[in-house]
């Protein structure tokens, strides 16, 4: 027995409201509002169609089951995923049907992109230039201070550069979306809105990090094998009565 599930968001396309049944985490559709939004009068019209073309429909994409009606009775009705609705999109005959084939896409993009991933601990790099050195207290002279700055537009060159590559980096990874890829520009207007300079910054901090742990790492297996070897050495001389 399947019930609707609560939580499930509601989906409308023109006037119909969609009540979706979550089923491993994604929305299925019924067969009576699937008809009603692509503008038939009965669901009998969609039983047409998957009788005609069951063949193209997997179990993945159509199924039936015993939804709980009001008075907890139980009724049998066939549900389809959004992709067996978009495939009764391309079935049907009626006016609303390309745009409907068009709504359903727009949603499965929506269900199948990457998921927003939290940004990396965050890095006050005002703090960490703070604790670097001391703070000036004389007038640096002319020559100093002029290649002080050379420097600083040569790193903050550099830093343009990383920080494209990272905003590059994000947009693609959070906004394409489709098959053949294409980026949904609204949503990577937002990426390059929300995202700080730390942020740009820290993938670099912690791949740095990352470079020290490995080395880490590999020495704490070396100790492991070198104490291993040890004590299959002092085994060997404890047996032959050398030490006890």
């Amino acid at each position: 027995m399947t019930k609707r599930t609560p939580s499930a968001p509601a989906l409308t396309f023109h006037k119909t409201t969609f009540h979706p049944i979550t089923r491993d985490g994604h929305p299925w559709l019924t067969a009576s509002e699937i008809a009603a939004a692509l503008g038939y009068s009965s669901d009998d019209a969609i039983s047409r169609i998957y009788r005609r073309r069951a063949g193209e429909f997997t179990a993945a994409m159509s199924e039936t089951v015993k939804l709980t009606a009001s008075g907890n009775l139980q009724k049998e009705v066939r549900i389809f995923s959004l992709r067996g609705a978009h495939l009764l999109g391309m079935f049907a005959r009626t006016e609303r049907a390309a745009e409907f084939r068009r709504w359903v896409l727009d949603i499965l993009e929506r269900e199948t992109a990457a998921p927003k991933l939290p940004a990396p601990p965050a890095i006050d790099l005002r703090a960490m230039i703070a604790e670097y050195g001391s703070s000036p207290t004389v007038t640096l002279p002319p020559a100093v201070k002029s290649a002080l700055n050379r420097k600083a537009w040569a790193l903050a060159h550099d830093a343009f550069e990383l920080c494209q590559e990272y905003l590059e980096r994000r947009v693609a990874y959070h906004s394409e979306v489709g098959w053949p890829r294409r980026l949904a520009e609204k949503r990577a207007l937002e990426i390059v809105d929300e995202t700080t300079l730390d942020m740009a910054l820290a993938p670099r901090h912690y791949d740095r990090l990352s470079g020290i742990l490995v080395t880490v790492d590999l020495m704490a297996d070396s100790v492991k094998q070198f104490r291993a070897e040890l004590d299959r050495e002092i085994s060997k001389l404890r047996e032959k009565g050398v030490i006890r």
